[in-house]
């Protein structure tokens, strides 16, 4: 973020500065809830930040004519203008152009007044939720948006899912190949009960030679139930190794979903918002009104913000 303007312009008061704290009691502020500059009328005043513009309109005992520019994280109030060079609806980059200085509204003399405030955004905070932005200027936002977010967030998601599903089938795979194991493990115990008694029933030697093909058989058997057996514990190792996988997936989906906690915030107040904007365009058509009403007067300034009006 940076300054609202080019070049170098004295700062003539700060935020909450101790000069002038009284004053502000009458707009229920604990002070002066923003960065006063002497710009000279006329001077461009460009955004400090990247956003969209959602207001821009006339506040003829405040703000004069002003605009807020405002992002997912951050957002601006530009007072005191002479016009404005954008549109509410507009996007706007850090340092374009927005508008020209002057002396509208409430002001004792040329100056841009520059509110700033930050999400989450605390009304109560005596300032009507702005901050002093002074920590903030020349530093860096983070230029994740909340859509990034949400695909990041449904990536995890999927990740997720696909390692249960792989999960699950390797399990399933595992029953069959234990279920196979008990059925040939049965019919090795009943052979070589049978092989007993075979033996003990013939005891010669042709009875002898049928045995002993027997007992091939069930070495071939045998075979084949550790070749199970090392299958068996192959897929333990499987089953293992997705658990670890899904562990580490479950982690950073956690993770993934703490860090969008403030943007979903952020969303359910940007529609909260989105409510209140639906009077604006009444409001806007009353300023409009009360300047032309305005433009049919000549105003003469009298000091400490008092004015004598005449009748054109």
């Amino acid at each position: 973020m940076r300054k609202p303007f080019d070049g170098d312009f004295k700062l003539t008061q700060a935020f909450n500065d101790a000069c002038c704290r009284a004053s502000y009691a009458k707009f229920n502020l604990k002070g002066h809830n923003g960065l006063d500059y002497g710009l000279p009328n006329g001077t461009k005043v460009v955004a400090p930040h990247e956003g969209k513009v959602i207001e821009a309109t006339l506040d003829p005992k405040g703000y004069g004519l002003y605009l807020k520019i405002e992002n997912a994280v951050e957002g601006s109030l530009l007072a005191h203008l002479r016009e404005f060079k954008v549109g509410v609806g507009d996007t706007v980059s850090e340092g374009q152009l927005v508008g020209l200085s002057n002396n509208s509204g409430n002001s004792t003399g040329p100056h841009l007044h520059w509110g700033y405030y930050r999400f989450p955004r605390d009304r109560s905070n005596g300032f009507n939720g702005y901050i002093d932005q002074i920590p903030f200027i020349n530093a860096t936002v983070p230029d994740q948006t909340l859509a990034q977010c949400r695909v990041e967030l449904e990536t995890v998601k999927k990740q997720v899912q696909d390692e249960i599903t792989k999960k699950n089938e390797t399990y399933q795979e595992l029953q069959e190949v234990k279920s196979d194991l008990e059925g040939k493990n049965s019919q090795i115990l009943s052979y070589e009960n049978f092989q007993k008694q075979l033996a003990i029933t013939l005891n010669v030697e042709p009875d002898q030679a049928k045995i002993l093909g027997a007992i091939v058989k069930s070495n071939e058997m045998e075979d084949q139930l550790r070749q199970s057996q090392k299958k068996v514990e192959e897929l333990q190792q499987s089953i293992a190794t997705c658990n670890s996988e899904y562990d580490l997936l479950k982690e950073k989906l956690e993770e993934s979903i703490n860090k969008n906690k403030a943007d979903s915030d952020l969303l359910q107040r940007a529609i909260d918002k989105n409510k209140e904007w639906e009077g604006l365009y009444k409001k806007l058509e009353k300023a409009y009104e009360d300047l032309k009403e305005d433009q049919k007067y000549d105003y003469k300034h009298l000091g400490f913000g008092l004015y004598y009006r005449k009748k054109l």
